[in-house]
């Protein structure tokens, strides 16, 4: 049985689920900590007055606080993360194949695009990320 085919396939393999792993990261947002809140809300009902009542209000208001931060100030960068989710995957196919084809020159372009599709992955996880942004989608300082 030839399995040549299954390792010439592996690095794209990886490009994809890299990428899936960062699509399904974004469609979950933010509704496991909408789930804990519930949750935190229904222990804060059941608990009876006193210091630990107080300790757990002061942690569903920090958790409302993050939430709110979240969903107002705290943004992605689109226009990048679309490209770099397209790009990468294209560019570890590419890389795959160069390296598969076996001539000299084929290693050395493979270098490049290999690094380049490693840019791109990086992009993915940073533009990815929801942080406070400027207008033109780069991180600000603010925390």
């Amino acid at each position: 049985m030839d399995t040549s085919h299954v390792a010439s396939a592996a690095p794209l393999i990886s490009a994809i689920a890299t990428g899936l792993v960062g699509v399904v990261g974004l469609a979950r947002g933010t509704g496991r900590v909408r789930t804990r809140l519930k949750s935190d809300v229904e222990i804060l009902a059941s608990l009876p007055p006193g210091p630990a009542r107080d300790r757990w209000l002061a942690h569903v208001e920090a958790t409302v606080d993050r939430l709110v931060e979240d969903e107002t100030d705290k943004t992605r960068d689109w226009p990048m993360l679309i490209p770099a989710m397209l790009v990468a995957p294209g560019l570890a196919a590419l890389t795959a194949w160069l390296i598969l084809e076996g001539g000299w020159w084929q290693y050395l372009l493979a270098v490049p695009t290999g690094l380049l599709g490693l840019i791109f992955v990086y992009g993915i996880f940073e533009t990815g990320q929801k942080a406070k942004r400027d207008g033109r989608g780069f991180r600000t300082d603010e925390q």
